[in-house]
């Protein structure tokens, strides 16, 4: 399987709203059709896995 066009975005926001982007994320892999989105926090990694119960980007 051949790999896509990848883009990273640097955030800043209180560590207190990070729990939202991991959500608003989970939306965003659903509705690119991603497996997971990689997210840093500080120095810590994780995957952020697509949830289809996320819903997708646009859902009201």
């Amino acid at each position: 399987m051949g790999h896509g066009l990848s883009r990273r975005y640097t955030v800043a926001l209180p560590r207190s709203r990070v729990a939202l982007l991991r959500s608003f994320l989970q939306q965003v892999a659903n509705t690119f059709d991603q497996e997971c989105i990689y997210l840093v926090v500080g120095f810590e990694v994780e995957l952020v896995d697509a949830d289809p119960a996320a819903g997708y980007l646009g859902d009201e």
